[in-house]
């Protein structure tokens, strides 16, 4: 007997992604590159971070065809219009580097003028 719960789907009834740039409809998981400055390495060493599966988020997909990623593929704080980041911040570097001692960024104050 099954006692599985949930909707079935037929997957063939999903609407295709395509390409925002050129239409097709095949796919690639690609990493983009950060590089990382001696300044700001551990080791003092520059650094090359692959942003992608290393990183804790999903893999980023391109178009097979013309390479271009789609804006919902890319990690919400690379989308355009998302609020700007610090790479500690988003968990980048912390979870590349996680030896790394990252400072917290300091905590904006309101100050009231009478």
């Amino acid at each position: 007997m099954d006692n599985t719960q949930g909707v079935k789907v037929n997957i063939l009834d999903a609407a295709d992604v395509v390409c925002d740039k050129c239409g097709d409809k095949r796919f690639e998981p690609v990493h983009l590159m950060k590089k990382l400055s001696a300044l700001m390495s551990p080791d003092g060493n520059e650094q090359y971070i692959p942003i992608g599966v290393m990183t804790g988020f999903n893999s980023i997909w391109a178009c097979y065809a013309c390479g271009h990623i789609n804006e919902g593929f890319l990690p919400i704080p690379m989308r355009a219009g998302a609020p700007k980041q610090t790479a500690a911040a988003s968990g980048i570097i912390s979870s590349v580097l996680p030896d790394v001692a990252v400072p917290e960024s300091p905590k904006p104050t309101l100050k009231l003028e009478v």
